[in-house]
């Protein structure tokens, strides 16, 4: 996955919107899949971490840390954490308090949020950190948000979908701007992720209170169908009849390993003798929640753009600043023509 260019999202007025919001404030955003919150999430981090190098990227699972890391490599802030919300407050708890945060019988992942924030109360513990970037924040736990407000950082920027939940426990997004006290979401409304054909697919499914997105990407592709066959036989020789029709490239994604190096196996007995690949989570590479590279460690990834101080207040990138004043000179010309006319 590619991070967009600074040109390519201040094309857009609604992500230009999220990235001209002061960086020494909270900032809320919400929108549907596809608007980019994930994109402008890194990006936000990168102008923050540009200014405070302490800037800590949380998200709810270890596939969209490693997503979010590599995708700050391409912009490289300097000393930015990415790390899921379980491993974070496991070792900020436990750095503060000096000993394990409290959980729910037989499920070590399940925080007692009420007892952590009794316990930090009367030690008067102080956030510490100068802002919290959340990713997927209907993920996260309504206690959580309480956690971040009083005891990590006084701001943070929330990106979120109630209806994009990957848990059947979610937290709403008024729920998230209570706890975390937040300002009202800046919404997105605009798909540049899917082709139309895929995008009306997932309209089929739609029931969240937010609108479907507008489609942005050309048409492309045959219309999704939707195909129920029990038998894993059948199954590949319709994979293998349409890599045979297609050419290229096929991916198959699949719910457990089981059922993929089966599925593989039948692939492979295709007298095509095309080649069959299966990679599963366990094959990647393990480790502890990455730093983005900092600059002079060798790597391509670790240069950047430079920022600097204007007034006390942080500034973005050199080259962002001036797209923004292109922007506002060209606005305020089409209000001076319009006034005239």
């Amino acid at each position: 996955m590619r991070l967009p260019t600074w040109e390519e999202l201040e094309s857009v007025e609604e992500q230009l919107d999220v990235l001209e919001h002061p960086l020494n404030e909270s900032l809320f955003v919400a929108g549907p899949p596809g608007s980019g919150k994930t994109v402008l999430a890194v990006r936000r981090a990168q102008m923050i971490g540009e200014v405070e190098p302490d800037v800590v990227v949380l998200t709810f699972n270890r596939m969209l840390r490693r997503l979010m890391g590599l995708l700050g490599e391409q912009g490289g802030p300097d000393g930015a954490t990415f790390a899921t919300m379980q491993s974070y407050v496991w070792r900020d708890y436990q750095d503060r308090m000096h000993t394990t945060p409290p959980t729910r019988p037989r499920d070590p992942y399940a925080y007692v949020w009420p007892d952590m924030l009794h316990a930090l109360e009367q030690r008067r513990v102080q956030p510490n950190r100068p802002h919290l970037v959340v990713d997927e924040g209907q993920d996260l736990p309504d206690g959580f948000f309480r956690y971040a407000a009083r005891h990590i950082s006084r701001t943070m920027s929330v990106f979120a979908d109630d209806d994009q939940a990957l848990a059947e426990q979610r937290t709403t997004l008024e729920q998230i701007k209570r706890a975390a006290h937040l300002p009202d979401p800046i919404l997105l409304t605009q798909n540049h992720r899917n082709t139309p054909e895929v995008a009306r697919l997932a309209e089929h499914f739609h029931t969240g209170r937010l609108p479907a997105a507008e489609i942005r990407r050309p048409r492309r592709g045959e219309m999704p169908r939707l195909v129920e066959d029990p038998s894993l036989s059948n199954i590949a020789r319709r994979v293998s009849r349409w890599q045979a029709n297609q050419g290229g490239s096929t991916g198959v994604i699949v719910d457990k390993n089981e059922t993929g190096e089966r599925l593989a196996q039948l692939l492979r007995e295709d007298p095509s003798e095309t080649r069959v690949d299966f990679l599963h989570q366990q094959q990647q590479k393990r480790g502890s929640d990455r730093r983005a590279p900092r600059r002079g460690d060798g790597s391509q990834q670790g240069v950047r753009q430079g920022a600097g101080v204007r007034h006390g207040f942080p500034t973005r990138p050199p080259s962002f600043p001036s797209m923004c004043e292109r922007k506002r000179k060209a606005r305020h010309v089409h209000d001076v023509q319009s006034r005239t006319r």
